[in-house]
């Protein structure tokens, strides 16, 4: 199976890394494969597949890439035991880490996704490799550039502030009452913006004739997660405002207080695609510029329905059914178990290698049968994918 991952470390006590954020989804059938900012990597002189993700706070490396490029792995202490969910990640020894025409001696961390969760990268590099520096990115064309300057032109852009000390890159606009909010840059998420749990509430309220999909993933701190996904055709974050973009929301479960206190919004490669982007990492600026063209292709699920297990130990893939769906127009309904995708036995998902899940990411037109079961009794639909999503419309239903 070709799955999306989008990575997000955190350093905890006792030097150890948990896994906090592995964004799963099947590569799209309409769009060749994932979106990522990839980089010319090697590891003693090795050629790694490394990606630019600004969402990870420093060197990291998948065990099964270290095993495959022969470095040595040391695990975290034995007696931690991370919560079902989480996974614990350890060093690797010193190697030679060739990026960006520069050369370092270094140990990587390492992490270990579960079962059933494979990827497609070696590793990543993070914001702290190029907090200091001054670069752009163009997230159309997947390429960072390194400056000695800033442009004359960006100094009509939109100008926010760069939080500095932190191993992410955050931003910061005026929020409410005098306080600053933060939007959180994600070069390692392909979606678009996602809402902090209160400001997805307070959009969804204000669009409420915007068509909706589901769609899922899995996360550390939750779990497998179910989150809703629509189009904003116009949408201003502080001074920023940007046009024709996907926004998210997550949907189950209900996020932790310490969740909630998060980012308020965070800008993946889906939102990036649609402006212009500098970071001064010396002075801690940021300059953003909409761009006015029209939206790249983005891949999403046309199906309007998200399959998962809700318990970590569960093999059973439930259903979450937006209203209106192709997949409500079908019959199905939340908390109906799928079993097959025409001929494909999904039953399996976590051990199975074969196949591909981006059933819902095809084309609209494609009908798909599906075999589920509700309430121990089986049965079979056919439904028909359809464009939920309207990137580029000229006339917002909000």
């Amino acid at each position: 199976m070709n799955m999306k991952l989008l990575l997000i470390l955190n350093r905890p006590l006792l030097g150890m890394l948990l896994w906090l954020l592995a964004v799963l989804a099947a590569n799209a059938a309409d769009q060749g494969g994932l979106q990522r900012i990839w980089l010319d990597v090697k590891i003693n002189d090795q050629p790694a597949r490394f990606i630019f993700d600004t969402g990870a706070g420093g060197l990291t490396i998948m065990r099964d890439a270290a095993e495959r490029l022969g470095l040595k792995i040391i695990n975290p202490p034995s007696p931690y035991r991370p919560p079902p969910g989480l996974v614990a990640v350890g060093w690797t020894e010193k190697c030679r880490l060739t990026f960006w025409n520069n050369t370092i001696k270094t140990r990587l961390e390492w992490g270990q996704l579960p079962e059933g969760l494979p990827v497609d990268l070696d590793g990543t590099i993070g914001w702290p490799q190029v907090s200091k520096r001054i670069f752009s990115i163009d997230a159309a064309t997947q390429s960072i550039k390194f400056l000695d300057h800033i442009p004359k032109e960006a100094a009509s852009w939109t100008k926010l502030r760069v939080q500095p000390h932190s191993n992410l890159l955050n931003l910061e606009i005026p929020g409410r009452e005098g306080k600053t909010e933060i939007i959180y840059l994600d070069t390692g998420d392909y979606r678009g913006v996602t809402f902090s749990p209160q400001k997805w509430v307070d959009w969804k309220t204000a669009h409420t004739n915007q068509p909706m999909t589901i769609d899922a993933g899995y996360t550390g701190p939750l779990g497998y997660h179910v989150f809703e996904e629509a189009w904003a055709h116009r949408i201003r974050l502080g001074p920023l405002e940007l046009m024709d973009v996907p926004v998210q929301g997550n949907l189950f479960p209900k996020p932790t207080s310490a969740l909630s206190a998060g980012p308020m919004f965070t800008l993946g490669l889906g939102a990036l695609n649609q402006m212009d982007l500098i970071i001064d990492g010396k002075h801690n600026q940021a300059y953003l510029r909409p761009k006015t063209t029209p939206p790249l292709p983005y891949s999403y699920n046309r199906l309007g329905a998200a399959f998962m297990s809700p318990d970590w130990k569960s093999d059973d893939l439930v259903a979450w059914v937006a209203d209106g769906s192709p997949a409500c127009e079908a019959g199905i309904r939340n908390g109906d178990i799928l079993l097959r995708i025409d001929e494909q036995d999904v039953a399996r998902w976590r051990t199975s290698q074969k196949g591909d899940i981006s059933f819902w990411e095809q084309p609209a037109g494609t009908q798909l049968q599906l075999t589920l079961k509700r309430g121990g009794k089986l049965f079979t639909t056919r439904a028909v994918l359809r464009n939920i999503l309207r990137p580029g419309a000229t006339n917002p239903l909000n």
